[in-house]
């Protein structure tokens, strides 16, 4: 049995995604993103069709995921307000 987590097992499949700079490797990394952003399209898709069961929110073990479900969702909003607020006030010159 491995001993890699989901993620790192993932990272080795999909390839990285972090530009290093150098145009060989960035070319593969741009060409890995596609992967990366159908890969996270799909999670989304799966977090959003649970996270929207409301109509089973009266059994307790339903509501439990769809809350958990919400829950992560908001967080993830949260998160990607943060860095876009940022990147924002980048690009204007505030930093």
């Amino acid at each position: 049995m491995s001993d890699f987590t989901t993620f790192e097992l993932i990272r080795k499949l999909e390839g990285s995604i972090e530009p290093q700079a150098e145009a060989h490797f960035d070319e593969i990394a741009y060409r890995n993103l596609r992967e990366w952003f159908e890969l996270h399209n799909a999670i989304t898709d799966e977090i959003l069709t649970a996270a929207d069961h409301t109509g089973l929110m009266c059994y307790s073990s339903a509501e439990k995921i769809v809350l958990r479900a919400r829950d992560y969702i908001k967080e993830c909003y949260e998160r990607l307000g943060e860095f876009i607020e940022a990147w924002d006030a980048e690009k204007r010159g505030d930093t």
